[in-house]
């Protein structure tokens, strides 16, 4: 077990230690780089994974700037409401929404760290969104922005980093939307 965790110190201090490199080296990093890196550091440097705190957080992130979308397809938009439409009913809050998620046949075979680092970076993806310009969600669509999430290329790589280095499967999947926030209202 200390072997265990000495060589994952060391591989977690050498991957550090390369990305903050490669940042200070390319002052001209571009923007779905960066917010991979910094997705990917924030997951590893979490001194342990709470899955469902990752997943409820990016639920409450990915609201703020949905609600004040142009067409939000529910009349009230809030967490009861929406947690009850994603799960067809059965649930009431984002911490059941996210219990239901973590056992689904999308998340199942993931681990707990593949799942809190991919919702840590749909987390990071709506919280940069709603902080980078006021009016990027209330001047779009729900379906413009969920249209702009399933592709952006930032987003994709960030969850295709998780799974492959968390070595969980689908690490390549070419249906990345499955492992997206609000799929199931498209």
């Amino acid at each position: 077990m200390k072997s265990f965790v000495s060589n994952s110190s060391l591989i977690l201090i050498v991957l550090i230690s390369s990305l903050t490199l490669n940042s200070c080296r390319d002052e001209n990093v571009n923007a779905d780089e960066k917010f991979q890196r910094e997705s990917i550091l924030t997951f590893l440097l979490l001194p342990r994974f709470e899955p469902i705190a990752s997943c409820r957080n990016a639920y409450v992130e990915a609201q703020v700037c949905l609600i004040e979308s142009r067409s939000f397809p529910l009349v009230s938009p809030n967490e009861q409401t929406i947690s009850a439409v994603l799960s067809d009913g059965s649930v009431q809050n984002y911490t059941d929404l996210c219990n239901q998620t973590k056992v689904s046949q999308t998340f199942r075979n993931h681990t707990d760290q593949a799942f809190a680092c991919n919702f840590n970076c749909q987390n990071t993806y709506w919280r940069t969104l709603s902080s980078s310009n006021l009016t990027a969600c209330s001047n779009n669509t729900f379906s413009d922005l969920w249209n702009n999430s399933v592709q952006d290329r930032g987003l994709q790589r960030c969850i295709q980093s998780c799974f492959q280095l968390t070595g969980s499967p689908i690490a390549n999947s070419p249906r990345i939307e499955l492992y997206l926030l609000y799929s199931t209202l498209e």
